[in-house]
């Protein structure tokens, strides 16, 4: 097996795992677990970038292989019954955005414009659930 083909596992692997402990955090606060997940997902994903990264494993792909592993478990159940899992929707849509906002860390390297799309792309939601989620605005 060549050094892509592992790597390319591991970081898949690396992905389950990460879902599956990010997902933990959703027991002890949901709010919290709202403005972590994403923030994680850019992390990890900046990280397995960096650690990956080579000629025959383009950045590309290695995000690919993240998504791939985020929603394996989660897009089945979602097909099957949408309307049954749109409780945790907000949490798989931010996980893609900390994703994607990783890649663009990671391709940039300019942090300071991560955290701008950052506060202009989660913040909001994250503020919406919130009020939501306290009685200000009616469900």
């Amino acid at each position: 097996m060549d050094s892509t083909k592992k790597a390319a596992i591991v970081v898949f692997l690396y992905a389950l795992l990460f879902k599956f402990l990010v997902c933990i955090t959703l027991a002890f606060s949901t709010e919290a677990s709202l403005f972590a997940f994403p923030l994680c997902s850019i992390l990890f994903t900046w990280m397995c970038i960096e650690r990956y990264k080579s000629a025959n494993y383009t950045t590309s792909k290695i995000v690919l292989t993240i998504l791939a592993g985020e929603l394996i478990l989660t897009l089945p159940i979602r097909i099957i019954d949408f309307y049954g899992t749109k409780g945790s929707l907000p949490y798989e849509i931010l996980g893609i955005i900390g994703i994607l906002l990783g890649w663009l860390l990671a391709c940039k390297h300019k942090v300071w414009l991560l955290l701008l799309v950052f506060m202009a792309l989660i913040f909001p939601v994250y503020i919406y659930y919130w009020l939501q989620w306290h009685g200000v605005i009616p469900e």
